[in-house]
């Protein structure tokens, strides 16, 4: 379910100046790197990188970046499964129904 202004309730998602602040489930070391879908309140990422010298960080970047077509940075989680990404230049709304069309677990 989502609110009216199409973010979800459960997504951790917050607007941020320069676009949406987004938590993400990492897992390192997965078979392919992909975007999964919601995974509780988190998006759930999968990389291929293991977590070595920032590779798996860089890793989410391109995979969200592929995903939104914008640009992504690091914001907190550095050494963390759970991290925080800054999606530039994307509404809210655009995240949460792009998560959400992935699916939900």
């Amino acid at each position: 379910m989502s609110n009216p202004d199409g973010s979800s309730p459960d997504l951790m998602i917050r607007d941020h100046p320069c676009g949406v602040i987004l938590t993400v489930s990492v897992t390192p070391g997965a078979s392919r790197s992909e975007v999964v879908g919601q995974y509780g309140k988190y998006a759930r990422v999968r990389v291929t990188a293991r977590p070595q010298g920032g590779r798996a960080n860089r890793a989410v970047e391109e995979a969200l970046s592929r995903l939104f077509g914008c640009r992504v940075d690091l914001v907190s989680g550095a050494t963390s499964r759970l991290k925080r990404m800054l999606l530039r230049d994307v509404n809210p709304a655009e995240v949460v129904r792009t998560i959400s069309v992935l699916g939900r677990r």
